[in-house]
């Protein structure tokens, strides 16, 4: 891993101590940064229907080796603090850092 991404994991994990937010994948919770959670209602055909988007962060050290990583259309359930209720989401993009970081773009499983 290179200084500059071993200094973002650094970064990821300390905001990661501090938040307590954490994500289910395969059945096993992992720490993650997620953001707030945007929402509101979009106008289209029919009427005003639900939106929310929410980004999650997760270092690929925290994975097993050889565990299947996260892919875009999965879902996962997440938990911002960890007294709060799972949320399910599903994966709508992606961004991957220097191997070692997972950007995912998030939405509600309900969003076309």
């Amino acid at each position: 891993m290179t200084e500059n991404a071993q200094f973002l994991c650094d970064g990821i994990a300390l905001i990661e101590s501090q938040e307590g937010a954490s994500l289910n994948w395969l059945g096993t919770d992992y720490p993650c940064v997620a953001s707030p959670e945007l929402g509101g209602k979009l106008l289209g055909n029919g009427g005003y229907r639900v939106t929310a988007q929410q980004t999650l962060v997760l270092r690929l050290a925290l994975l097993p080796s050889g565990t299947t990583l996260p892919e875009e259309k999965n879902s996962l359930t997440f938990k911002s603090t960890p007294d709060d209720d799972a949320k399910t989401v599903r994966i709508d993009s992606i961004n991957r850092i220097a191997n070692a970081i997972l950007v995912m773009e998030c939405n509600a499983p309900s969003q076309g």
